[in-house]
């Protein structure tokens, strides 16, 4: 039906037997179920090779993507205690955000997640809520080192009474380490 044409046959509903080349001449009733039958016996066949064309393709799509934007793409592979500047998704679009803040920031990379998200933190040590994207992270380049202050809020976070991984969706690290930490922060 949704080509414009009932089924001639009931096996037409579940089978795909229209995947055949436009007839030359008109078929006989003979020539028309032979026709049938070897596409019904051939399917899985062309399937198989329609599933190989298409993940080939798809290969071919993604590496053509990877090389025209080679020049943009950028994945940015922050360690503890990096700073970073957070892009402030909520200003983009209309024109009447342009003179809006685009980043917020700077902020410590306390680690990364197995989604690859980071988890970051504000220079006075409040670990945000939720981890952030990795696309939405920038290098941040101080005029001034730094480093004092990062080492001092990572030693902080390192003593702190709880466990950083505590305060991100269980999602994002592995339940069963997840588990026994809190467990153990629970018994303490």
């Amino acid at each position: 039906m949704a080509h414009g044409t009932h089924p001639s046959l009931p096996l037409d509903l579940a089978e795909a037997t229209f995947l055949l080349p436009p007839p030359s001449s008109l078929y006989t009733t003979e020539d028309l179920i032979g026709t049938r039958a070897r596409l019904l016996m051939r399917r899985e066949d062309d399937l198989k090779e329609m599933h190989d064309r298409i993940v080939k393709a798809r290969e071919v799509s993604a590496k053509r993507f990877s090389q025209k934007y080679a020049n943009v793409i950028k994945d940015f592979d922050f360690g503890p205690g990096a700073l970073v500047l957070v892009r402030n998704s909520k200003n983009d679009g209309d024109l009447r955000d342009k003179s809006l803040p685009r980043y917020l920031g700077p902020f410590v990379v306390i680690r990364r997640t197995t989604g690859k998200s980071y988890i970051i933190a504000e220079l006075d040590g409040t670990i945000a809520r939720y981890s952030i994207a990795a696309f939405r992270l920038i290098p941040y380049h101080a005029r001034q080192s730094l480093a004092s202050t990062v080492e001092e809020l990572l030693r902080r976070l390192d003593s702190a009474p709880y466990d950083v991984t505590d305060v991100i969706p269980p999602d994002d690290i592995d339940d069963t380490a997840h588990e026994a930490r809190v467990q153990s922060n629970m018994d303490t």
